[in-house]
């Protein structure tokens, strides 16, 4: 009667798709956050000069050398900043496309929401820098900030405090 009962090996074949089991679920959360941060980024873009002096702003908070500016439009800003929004879409709409169609095909599919991240960031810091690189205040205040790094110039430092050092013990 066991004879009777063909015995086959189970075939462990390397071309079948396998599933891996928490890609779809990380997948689907890192589009999830992806849109998200891109819906709530769309009034920065669109306001684009206000954006940057914030940048310019926390970029003098954190370098002091750098001193305080504006940033002068150049007419450059409402463009730009809706051509970020534009290729941002694209991107996450194509990160879209690309997960679920890696999802659906059982490939591994969460680092497709990754790299759309990237790219994204590479688009907003081209973006920016773009713009601010036309403005004749920034480049002045770079070059500036940046002589005043070279060796041998003083730089400002803390502000000494007052310490109380040991007698020498005689």
């Amino acid at each position: 009667m066991a004879k009777d009962i063909e015995k086959t090996p189970p075939t462990d074949d390397l071309l079948t798709p396998r599933r891996f089991p928490l890609d779809r679920v990380v997948a689907i959360s890192l589009l999830v956050v992806g849109g998200i941060s891109m819906f709530s980024s769309l009034g920065e873009y669109l306001n684009m000069s206000m954006t940057l002096n914030r940048l310019l702003a926390d970029l003098h908070a954190q370098m002091p050398e750098f001193a305080k500016i504006t940033y002068t439009d150049q007419g450059l800003a409402e463009p730009v900043g809706l051509a970020i929004i534009t290729l941002e879409g694209l991107i996450f709409g194509l990160a879209v496309w690309a997960t679920v169609r890696r999802i659906t095909a059982k490939k591994l599919a969460f680092w497709v929401p990754i790299v759309g991240y990237v790219s994204t960031s590479a688009v907003i810091f081209g973006g920016q820098l773009i713009c601010l690189m036309s403005d004749p205040a920034f480049i002045e205040t770079l070059w500036a900030a940046t002589q005043a790094l070279q060796p041998g110039t003083a730089t400002p430092g803390p502000t000494p405090s007052i310490s109380v050092e040991p007698a020498p013990v005689a």
